[in-house]
């Protein structure tokens, strides 16, 4: 049988060219109604986050069967600490087939159900693609057609997210060709969420939430991020590199961006005589939280690349991945209660990760308009 190894994977993008944004002294975290950007988390639906059925393995195999049902109480529980605890404003409740469809769209009308009561918005979002050796898709084309439809009826009218951080939907691929099939049937609604730098969106999304994981990794100490110093014939990484990130984006591309935040880095002990802009790799058993102070940082760096900050109409906003937050804390071996567990149950999480949740619950909280 197949073992699940605890490292969360992501691709490394790192680019070995110069551009420098200039620094935005003034502070464009002030809410403006002009532009309802988002302050949005990413979490696994069934609140357990083994990432089995239709994740790391192939929904097909017989070794992997549906899970059952998540309890209605601890969706209850995580979205009142995700609006009053962490000062999201958006889901992105995810689905990998870990249930069958039925079960699915009962679970999907209980975070609807929640998240109306707590202000929050919840959008279903469906990893079509395995990350299996030999990956499947997740649904034939009818049945993703139907859960779209189902969704756009009952769970959000305008939005159906899709959820890959591997690059897997180039022209001619099997996610591309479904993913033209469920345009084609439900119109302009696609929201790709985990996409990767500098890599041209598929034109079937109207928006998306980019992953800055590896800009915001870089730099052992704030200073090092703020002010890259000369590496390896480069100064462009930490803020430089990640400004080059969104002013492309911003240059580019006339479809709204979110950037996601980290509330998980790669591991600082590696390499102490160097400034830590090389990945020494993504372990869920190693990684460290980021650099206390990094998370606003960063914040500020992604809006200072648009102008007139937040009430510019481009800026979809900042968001988080919480399934990498909770794969690092049940990995690590230092967290009791782990993330998860903590939003179900509503009991208050202070692990290994937990000032980095914190500070961007306070970005949210000065941002919530």
């Amino acid at each position: 049988m197949k073992k699940l190894i605890a490292i969360v994977l992501f691709p490394i993008l790192i680019f070995q060219c110069c551009k420098q944004t200039p620094d935005n002294g003034d502070d464009t975290r002030t809410p403006a109604p002009s532009n309802e950007y988002e302050l949005s988390y990413w979490v696994d639906m069934d609140l357990i986050g083994d990432h089995l059925r239709g994740y790391w393995y192939n929904a097909s195999d017989p070794a992997y069967p549906a899970i059952g049902k998540t309890e209605d109480i601890w969706i209850e529980n995580a979205c009142k600490s995700l609006k009053e605890k962490y000062h999201g404003d958006k889901l992105y409740v995810i689905y990998h087939r870990q249930y069958e469809q039925d079960i699915a769209r009962e679970v999907f009308m209980s975070w609807k159900k929640h998240g109306e009561t707590y202000g929050l918005e919840v959008v279903p979002c469906i990893v079509l693609e395995s990350y299996d050796t030999e990956p499947e898709m997740n649904f034939t084309d009818e049945e993703i057609i139907g859960l779209c439809k189902w969704s756009l009826e009952n769970i959000h009218p305008e939005e159906f997210a899709i959820y890959d951080v591997w690059v897997r939907d180039q022209a001619g691929t099997p996610q591309d060709i479904q993913l033209k099939a469920i345009a084609a049937a439900c119109g302009d609604v696609l929201v790709k969420v985990g996409h990767q730098p500098l890599l041209e969106l598929n034109d079937y999304f109207v928006s998306a939430v980019q992953d800055c994981w590896t800009a915001e990794c870089q730099g052992r100490t704030n200073e090092l991020w703020e002010n890259p110093v000369y590496y390896n014939g480069s100064y462009e990484y930490g803020r430089r590199l990640l400004e080059k990130w969104v002013s492309d984006r911003v240059e580019n591309d006339g479809r709204r961006w979110s950037y996601c935040l980290i509330p998980v880095a790669w591991d600082y002990d590696v390499n102490l005589d160097k400034p830590s802009y090389d990945c020494p790799g993504d372990n869920a058993l190693t990684n460290d939280p980021p650099v206390p102070g990094r998370v606003t940082l960063c914040a500020d760096s992604i809006i200072s690349c648009y102008d007139g900050g937040i009430a510019n109409a481009k800026f979809g906003g900042l968001s988080c991945d919480l399934h990498i937050l909770h794969a690092n804390s049940a990995g690590c071996g230092k967290d009791n209660p782990d993330f998860y567990t903590a939003l179900r149950t509503g009991a208050d999480y202070d692990g290994y990760f937990g000032e980095a949740i914190d500070e961007i619950g306070g970005v949210f909280k000065k941002m919530t308009r």
